[in-house]
């Protein structure tokens, strides 16, 4: 957040603070409100990570962000393993274009990590199906 503040990318500090809104939410999908009310929860996080996102709109890379974080936090809401890695590897994209634009290198590498881990996911549990030890 610090970062995309100094850097002047108030939508990427925005929409981080957002997200982790939005992942206190959903670590409580099983309680209360948000396990009756899923759906609408769901629909309103979306709503206020877009509005989030507009909130300081610079260009066509803040939808590109807005798309990043809309795409990380559903895959908050999977169950399914599998389905989990393949909206997260939309997502990370998303931001590397925008923190590459921003400038934020930091970010930007990280993004590349996380794609390259993803894809290893993929092919070692998905394609190759290869099961996990647990120790």
């Amino acid at each position: 957040v610090l970062q995309y503040i100094l850097l002047g990318a108030f939508e990427g500090a925005v929409l981080d603070i957002s997200a982790f809104i939005v992942s206190i939410l959903c670590s409580n999908r099983h309680k209360g409100f948000v396990k009756n009310h899923l759906g609408l929860t769901i629909l309103l996080s979306d709503i206020f990570l877009i509005g989030a996102g507009m909130l300081f709109y610079k260009n066509v890379f803040t939808l590109i962000a807005i798309m990043g974080v809309l795409f990380e936090t559903t895959a908050l809401w999977i169950n399914h393993e599998s389905t989990i890695r393949i909206v997260s590897l939309f997502g990370a994209p998303c931001w590397l274009a925008y923190n590459a634009i921003s400038g934020a290198v930091g970010s930007a590498i990280g993004n590349v990590i996380t794609i390259i881990t993803i894809l290893i996911a993929i092919i070692n549990y998905d394609i190759l199906k290869k099961t996990k030890k647990v120790e």
